[in-house]
């Protein structure tokens, strides 16, 4: 499996059909101010992409690296795709953040050293053609002849003239030396601020539910507390009565005819069982005598 080491992971896991090959990164903008795309990826016949980056820089990661992630048409079997958070408006003219530029770096650097993909601009969408790309370079009327098709709308932007003049800048800063000791780059205080309040409140989270759980196993422990004094008089109201019938049976026993004897035997000692093992030997200790 691979997953980035930066990424919140929420596994898309209808997705198992093994990459062909790692030829390019592909960045898109989702046209969404969400804060995660999950619930909409997870939804059965939706698009899905390999991760989400978010204003912040934060990222989730919905499908390994090692299968595909159906965002792309032709290009899923190769291409590595990342959605962005932005484009709602502005689509044209607004810039990826300084956190996203980091962490579309990181990621970039990552596939290059996992991967292998090179840290260089894709220029079309041919299947010879790699490096980090852009949605629009396998969109018509931007497909050159030979590229591969990676959507069926005609005339789709993605991710934008702003967005596409940041490609160079991604690849430098993934060329660069800010890098963490794991091979990725390192986080900006907006990353780790979104993340650490991203695991606060996932902690609350948990602690709800064990207090619910705590809460549940007391009641159990009442429930039980309550109920085992009327066990236990029925418990030994059922061994009274067990002893007394394997006593009855052994004065059947002993004073019946040899005819019936050791059936009325066996049936006694089935009855007084292990808890009347004391009256069951004295009865085997009479019927000697007899």
């Amino acid at each position: 499996m691979a997953w980035y080491p930066g990424a919140i992971r929420k596994e898309v896991t209808r997705h198992r059909t093994p990459m062909a090959r790692y030829r390019g990164v592909c960045n898109h903008v989702a046209v969404s101010e969400a804060a995660s795309l999950f619930g909409y990826f997870n939804e059965p016949g939706n698009p899905t992409s390999h991760f989400y980056v978010r204003k912040s820089g934060v990222v989730e990661q919905y499908v390994s690296t090692a299968y595909r992630a159906p965002a792309q048409l032709e290009g899923n079997s190769s291409m590595i795709s990342i959605e962005t958070q932005g484009g709602v408006t502005h689509l044209e003219t607004e810039p990826w953040t300084e956190a996203q530029l980091q962490t579309l770096a990181g990621i970039a650097h990552w596939a290059h050293q996992l991967h292998g993909v090179p840290l260089v601009r894709m220029t079309d969408s041919r299947p010879e053609t790699r490096g980090i790309g852009y949605h629009r370079l396998g969109i018509d009327p931007w497909r050159v002849d030979g590229g591969e098709r990676w959507s069926k709308a005609y005339g789709k932007v993605c991710p934008g003239n702003a967005k596409i003049a940041q490609i160079p800048e991604i690849i430098a800063r993934a060329k660069g030396s800010a890098e963490g000791d794991d091979g990725t780059m390192a986080w900006t205080d907006a990353q780790i601020a979104a993340t650490l309040a991203h695991l606060k409140e996932s902690s609350a989270t948990l602690n709800e539910v064990a207090q619910l759980l705590r809460t549940h196993a007391e009641r159990m422990d009442n429930l039980v507390n309550q109920q085992l004094p009327e066990l236990r008089s029925e418990m030994d109201s059922v061994r009274k009565s067990v002893s007394l019938t394997a006593t009855r049976l052994d004065y059947l026993a002993n004073n019946a005819g040899p005819a019936v004897k050791d059936d009325v035997d066996a049936i006694r000692d089935h009855v007084a069982g292990a808890d009347s093992a004391g009256t069951t030997a004295a009865g085997d200790s009479e019927s000697a005598q007899s």
